[in-house]
């Protein structure tokens, strides 16, 4: 084998493999920055910090009083609907 022939395919052989690495590097960056924002951005998910003092269901009128979790996680004894924060 030539010399030349073999700098040459070695050549496109390593400019390939700096190629795959570059874009390897590229999607790893892009998903270390894309968990990042979604770990900032995500929160517990609930309009208020602290637990409400009542909550009320919006069908039937039941009024709940020193709920133990938030209102959009309780369902109203009494029909079954969603529980809403009554300020």
């Amino acid at each position: 084998m030539d010399l030349s022939k073999f700098t040459e395919w070695l050549k496109g052989k390593i400019t390939f493999q700096a190629f795959i690495l570059a874009v390897s590097a590229g999607l790893l960056l892009t998903a270390e920055i894309l968990k990042a924002v979604g770990s900032s951005s995500k929160s517990s998910g609930y309009k208020y910090s602290s637990l409400p003092k009542a909550c009320i269901c919006h069908e039937c009128g039941y009024i709940l009083r020193n709920p133990e979790t938030h209102c959009k996680d309780i369902r109203c004894p009494k029909c079954g609907a969603r529980m809403w924060r009554l300020e």
